[in-house]
């Protein structure tokens, strides 16, 4: 008898000691190979003996092979209970890895069946590599806290029920599905990646959990390729260490990667986004993404309801063309951009009250201003104009990749504000030739906010806290205002809703914009 007993039940009213034991007492092993169930010197069966080289003197592997296929067929047998067991392969290659010197390796192989009963590798320990093809189940399969030594393979299966490899599933090698469907739950929830792990060409169903996984190679990449999550499916606080690929990948239903910790490059590249997917972090002090992010996004990446949520993510390392998209696809509602995000190393950002005329008139006017802030300082400045309908806002951010405090960046743009009002309101008499284009694109902005009675827009745009300041850039938006209109090539008068006469004469709609704004 075994006298092995499992340190866990892992399911209630499961029997704590060996199992197989039982079937072998009950069976008919005649026609079988390997007809006994030897034990070592401590009293435990083959498969839960500790003893690797008793194990491989006494054939382990080939009686795993012929055991698991005939209780596969027994239809008198309930499950496939393993847990705990202590496997071994056997060897490939044969005769011709011995004339090519290859390596010989050993498998410990699973293929080519159709069971429909549960099975259980609670807590086994696989030494050698385990290699599950062409498997069609309609039960259960279960590896939780199971130990691969060596390399695990999944090719071509098909279950129908929920498959698990959680609860501090260890993966010392190589971890690899390929071609699998999995109809019901899947789950990786809290495992351990030693080494690379890769799912391509797989189809998640239902559920998939890959929440708390820890992948702990830094110098391999974990990879999914053309996968197709159709449920809920979670990466939530987990670690990788190495670099991480989505390629081709379909998230058909919501997604999280809340506190995930990406130490390596993640590269999200021409994804279906079918619903949400939040790449939050939600840990005080944290930002999601330590290293580079490159993402891959189109407009036709979007279904109806698809969009990609970032909150608390360090978006500053992100490849360039997306950075370039990223506006595009939030004003669309593709892509949310909440709160602590850092997109560049230091923005401002301004938000305006919508309407269709001033969409136009503050954007002209942000890029007039850019363009003046990088002649006048030669520092970086770029600003993107953002409308959004829903909130009926035009939100307008400053934003720069040179090193510089918020506060700083606030005050440098608050002096360059008035140095473009004073600029305008007293332009040198040789500007020089880029400065003479610059006052006449601002003197073109200036005319269109004037005729469309938007000087409290340019006071909001030009806006101080400091009530003295503010009052200062009153008198000079008046005395541009002034000096632009009277030059301004456009006939003889303008109509903007009252009378107004190019000239020395009083300017009697600016005036009662400059009251009304007050």
């Amino acid at each position: 008898m075994c006298n092995h007993q499992n340190k866990k039940p892992y399911v209630p009213n499961l029997a704590t000691t060996c199992t197989i034991q039982n079937w072998y007492a009950h069976a008919d092993t005649a026609n079988m190979e390997y007809p006994n169930l030897p034990h070592d010197s401590k009293g435990r069966c083959i498969f839960h003996s500790q003893d690797r080289n008793w194990k491989t003197a006494n054939q382990c592997g080939e009686r795993f092979a012929e055991l698991f296929a005939v209780m596969a067929g027994d239809e008198q047998l309930s499950d496939l209970d393993f847990r705990e067991a202590v496997l071994m392969g056997i060897e490939v290659g044969g005769e011709q890895a011995e004339r090519t010197h290859a390596i010989r390796e050993k498998h410990i192989s699973i293929s080519n069946l159709n069971i429909s009963k549960p099975i259980r590798f609670q807590g086994a320990r696989f030494l050698e590599q385990l290699v599950i093809s062409e498997l069609d189940c309609t039960e259960s399969v279960n590896f939780d806290e199971a130990v691969f030594k060596d390399g695990m393979t999944l090719k071509h299966c098909h279950f129908k029920e929920f498959v698990s490899f959680g609860a501090e599933c260890r993966f010392e090698h190589n971890a690899i599905l390929e071609g699998c469907q999995f109809e019901q739950f899947v789950s990786f929830n809290e495992a351990v990646f030693m080494k690379q792990f890769c799912m391509s060409d797989v189809h998640c169903w239902h559920v998939a959990y890959f929440e708390q996984m820890n992948q702990i190679a830094d110098d391999l990449i974990c990879q999914f390729f053309n996968v197709r999550f159709d449920d809920y499916t979670s990466f939530s606080n987990s670690v990788f260490n190495s670099s991480v690929q989505f390629e081709y990948c379909r998230f058909g239903a919501e997604t999280h990667f809340e506190n995930t910790a990406f130490r390596q490059r993640l590269q999200l590249v021409k994804p279906v986004v079918g619903e949400k997917i939040y790449f939050m972090g939600t840990r005080p002090g944290v930002k999601l993404f330590e290293n580079a992010v490159d993402i891959e996004l189109t407009e036709e990446s979007f279904g109806p309801a698809g969009q990609i949520i970032f909150q608390n993510a360090n978006l500053f390392n992100s490849n360039p063309p997306f950075k370039e998209k990223l506006r595009t696809l939030e004003l669309n509602h593709q892509v949310e951009i909440r709160e602590g995000c850092l997109l560049y190393r230091t923005s401002i950002e301004r938000v305006f009250e919508y309407s269709q005329l001033g969409q136009f008139l503050v954007e002209d006017l942000a890029r007039v201003f850019a363009r003046y802030f990088e002649t006048k300082h030669l520092r970086s400045l770029k600003v993107d104009v953002m409308r959004d309908l829903k909130t009926e806002i035009i939100r307008v951010v400053f934003h720069t990749d040179e090193s510089m405090s918020i506060p700083e960046f606030e005050n440098l743009l608050q002096d360059a504000q008035q140095e473009m009002l004073e600029f305008m309101a007293s332009p040198p008499q040789q500007p020089g030739a880029l400065m003479a284009d610059h006052l006449l694109q601002m003197s073109q902005v200036w005319q269109r906010l004037f005729v469309a009675q938007s000087l409290p827009l340019l006071e909001h745009f030009f806006a101080n806290p400091d009530e003295a300041e503010m009052e200062r850039i009153r008198k000079l938006l008046n005395l541009t205002v002034n000096v632009h209109v009277k030059n301004a090539v456009i006939n003889s008068q303008i109509d903007a809703g009252g009378n107004i006469v190019v000239g020395d004469a009083a300017l009697t709609t600016q005036k009662q914009i400059i009251s009304s704004s007050k």
